[in-house]
């Protein structure tokens, strides 16, 4: 075997199984030659990497063992770091997504999806190519780590002078700050932040999934930090950053504040000219303008209401290809306003807008917009179509895999249209006809959907549905749904079953019906049946087939 096929058979190993606590058993009870070999074989590929790959993975050394690293995370970090070089044909972002993906296809990162439709994207790192990495950063100084119980680069005995630093646990106050361009503290109990005064040339300052002692966390001269280029706080509790911070931190890149404690984005924020990401998360409300924010890439803001002109502005950020918005309430001319806006932004690739009222409320002009080529990702939520919009169908919308909206007449053909676009996997579809649609679903139809729920009734012709795992729908009594033998990988499924004109013995011989099926199903599904009444449920059955 030449050293090319066996790097490949060595590396296929430890990436068949994605499980990393079952890769951590099977470690410990190899042989110390053949881990020998292993880490040999893994250092050739190490070596094969072309420098750019090289960077990029000797960052990933700074996570800890095990960890779920989010993909769209660790791209800006390695852009803020800069690593991805910038002013290329396409930005930045992208053309860190493809070095990501090379360092997947070449083995040395396995790929994580955390539900079915790939909606949560993001790897880790195997302990043995995470030990390699770790050694290999260490020898060059290119990230020190701080992990008190796992793994320790550095000696609180030695003074060290530390480029990237990641804090998983233990104590920094040994450490010179002065030399230090990134600072990575995950998942650290009872951190103590170093002042952040005793930074100079700070480009990264990352606190995710944190602790702090009684007192907090003290961000006072945060402004002082001006070469910032990444600053997220991801599930750490901070509340308030400094009012002036669009003011000083002009170089600023990523600004992520998902699952803090912060109330307010300071006005400030609209100053940002050079940010690329902006994040906040329920709870977190926007106060500034965004027009300036023209070379914002990625948006998600949740309460806009008190930003001026946010409607009108998003036609601004015309090099937007993320953006998940929600509104508090939109009356029928800022909705217009923000369709018009839709029109200018050619380059989106996913597109969420949700409304948080009570109920969902009835909305026009989707119409006049048509949604780029690359839109793969389109959730509107919380409003009302008339209708499925005319460019709702596959050649507008040749790559969509994810698809949410409701509307208030859907009839079979719609179904039919939808049933051709050939990357959808996930569909929530909400028709708000009295009358329920009853559609049968052909074998050519929505050939790898993985979801489905509508409140529609959904038959399954023999093969059809090849590759769904969840249904949620309606069903009739007395009719077969055509559950039992079909739909191969099907796990979940929930039936709501209309009571209304039926016998009670006509309703309990549909459901005795449908456990048997899902009991003689070759893939024995969890199955529920919820009983309803028109708009009432009269009946809530937590039946589960679990066998």
């Amino acid at each position: 075997m030449n050293l090319t096929s066996k790097r490949t058979s060595l590396n296929q190993r430890w990436m068949k199984d994605n499980s990393s606590t079952s890769c951590k058993n099977s470690s410990q009870t190899r042989d110390n030659e053949a881990i020998h070999n292993t880490r040999q074989i893994l250092s050739f590929s190490y070596y094969d990497l072309p420098y750019h790959l090289k960077t990029c993975l000797l960052h990933l050394s700074g996570y800890p063992e095990d960890y779920f690293i989010l993909k769209n995370r660790v791209i800006w970090k390695w852009v803020a770091e800069g690593f991805i070089p910038m002013d290329q044909k396409i930005s930045a972002f992208e053309l860190g997504q493809s070095y990501y993906n090379d360092l997947i296809n070449r083995s040395m990162i396995q790929s994580i999806e955390q539900d079915s439709i790939g909606m949560i994207d993001g790897c880790r790192v195997h302990d043995i190519v995470l030990d390699l990495i770790r050694t290999l950063s260490s020898e060059v100084n290119f990230v020190t780590t701080q992990d008190k119980v796992q793994y320790n680069t550095c000696s609180p005995s030695t003074s060290i002078i530390a480029r990237r630093l990641a804090i998983h646990g233990g104590s920094v106050e040994h450490m010179d700050m002065g030399h230090v361009r990134s600072f990575n503290a995950i998942c650290s109990v009872d951190l103590v932040l170093p002042p952040l005064l005793s930074f100079k040339v700070l480009r990264v300052l990352v606190l995710e999934n944190c602790d702090f002692p009684v007192g907090g966390c003290h961000l006072d001269h945060l402004v002082k930090l001006v070469q910032l280029r990444y600053l997220g706080m991801m599930g750490t509790p901070v509340t308030e950053l400094p009012s002036d911070i669009g003011h000083h931190l002009k170089f600023l890149q990523t600004l992520n504040m998902e699952g803090t404690c912060i109330k307010e984005l300071p006005s400030s924020i609209g100053e940002l000219t050079k940010l690329m990401c902006m994040r906040a998360s329920e709870g977190t409300r926007m106060m500034g303008r965004i027009g300036k924010l023209t070379s914002l890439e990625e948006l998600e803001l949740r309460h806009v209401d008190k930003s001026p002109d946010l409607t009108t502005e998003l036609g601004k950020l015309t090099q937007l290809r993320v953006l998940k918005i929600c509104f508090d309430e939109m009356d029928e001319s800022a909705h217009r306003a923000l369709v018009k806006s839709l029109c200018n932004l050619l380059r989106m690739q996913t597109l969420e807008i949700w409304f948080e009222q009570d109920e969902s409320v009835q909305v026009d002009g989707w119409e006049e917009w048509a949604p780029p080529s690359e839109l793969r990702q389109l959730s509107l939520s919380g409003i009302i179509l008339p209708r499925r919009p005319s460019w709702m169908e596959s050649s507008c919308l040749p790559h969509i895999s994810y698809l949410w909206f409701e509307v208030e007449e859907l009839e079979a053909q719609d179904l039919a249209i939808l049933g051709r676009l050939k990357s959808l996997r996930f569909l929530y579809l909400a028709d708000e006809n009295e009358d329920t649609l009853s559609y049968t679903v052909g074998s050519h139809e929505f050939q790898n959907l993985t979801y489905l729920q509508a409140n529609i009734a959904i038959v399954c012709a023999e093969g059809a549905l090849l590759m769904l795992e969840e249904l949620t729908c309606y069903a009739s009594v007395g009719n077969d749904v055509g559950l039992a033998g079909n739909m191969p990988f099907l796990k979940d499924v929930c039936y709501s079953l209309n009571c209304y004109g039926c016998s009670g013995k006509e309703v309990d011989g549909t459901e005795v019906a449908l456990r048997q099926a899902a009991e003689t199903h070759p893939n024995r599904p969890k199955l529920k049946i919820c009983r309803f009444l028109e708009e009432y449920m009269c009946d809530d059955s937590d039946d589960e087939n679990d066998s």
